[in-house]
């Protein structure tokens, strides 16, 4: 270390300075008058140490700078070249093909995730389908609940509420009864109440859909949700909270409006 110390500085000096050269090359916010390639006094340097590891973490995509620094320590201290120059752009070097590598696996391991949950949400799809027929076929919401669950996808949910729901828009009342009783039952012990709340709002936004197949779907499906929000199944902000997502002219205004001046009038008036 001795040669090391009287040609390049202290050990620490010379980390510092690959630290923030190889941060400068790659994080836009260190660039400007108060970045710390500008302060010179190991002072200055000191008091934004700190700042640097916070905003590091957030745009080197989750490749932590500790442990970068730890090997940098061993790269140092396994070059036999002289010189702080050829020092630092090593090290810069071998840390720029690192990033590049752990970004492209990382993208790869997320590409990877996405195609998985595309393929399984499609075949959740198909069996939750199968299993709102069935039950319409048996009338059995225990055996109708315990399929669900076996599902062992919660957070899926939401698309079960939606098919349960569509499927009896155009059918007999009997059917539309039963449906309202099965999504009571299942209701928290099932499925989670904030998936039955997003079920609803897929069923809303695709009013404009529906209605090109079953004419009366703002009735219908503003009579449903009136009833889940007088059973407790659905809050009522929920009313006021999707026309503020919806376009003005969409047929889920006229749903949620029809369910809150049509049928919620009066219990609302209380």
């Amino acid at each position: 270390m001795g040669l090391y110390q009287r040609s390049i500085g202290s050990f620490t000096d010379l980390l510092q300075k690959v630290q923030i050269h190889y941060l400068r090359l790659h994080c836009p916010f260190l660039q400007g008058p108060q970045s710390p390639l500008n302060l010179q006094s190991p002072e200055s340097l000191q008091r934004f140490r700190g700042n640097m590891k916070k905003e590091v973490h957030s745009s080197m995509i989750d490749i932590n700078i500790l442990q970068l620094m730890g090997i940098l320590k061993r790269v140092v201290l396994g070059v036999k070249a002289t010189g702080e120059g050829y020092l630092i752009q090593m090290t810069v070097t071998l840390l720029t093909q690192m990033t590049q590598t752990s970004i492209a696996v990382r993208q790869e391991c997320e590409n990877s995730d996405a195609r998985k949950e595309r393929v399984d949400f499609e075949e959740y799809k198909k069996k939750a389908t199968i299993i709102v027929e069935e039950y319409f076929a048996t009338d059995d919401i225990t055996s109708t609940a315990n399929e669900l669950r076996e599902l062992d996808r919660p957070t899926y949910s939401y698309y079960f509420v939606k098919k349960l729901v569509s499927k009896v828009m155009d059918r007999h009342d009997k059917e539309k009864e039963m449906a309202a009783v099965l999504l009571s039952g299942l209701y928290a012990d099932y499925i989670d109440p904030r998936q039955v709340y997003k079920g609803f709002c897929k069923l809303v936004e695709s009013a404009d859909d529906f209605i090109v197949d079953i004419p009366d779907t703002v009735d219908v499906l503003a009579l449903f949700i009136a009833r889940d929000v007088v059973d407790g199944i659905l809050p009522p902000a929920f009313l006021k909270k999707q026309m503020n997502y919806l376009p003005k002219d969409s047929k889920g205004i006229k749903v949620l409006k029809r369910a809150e001046k049509g049928y919620l009038a009066a219990p609302m008036g209380r």
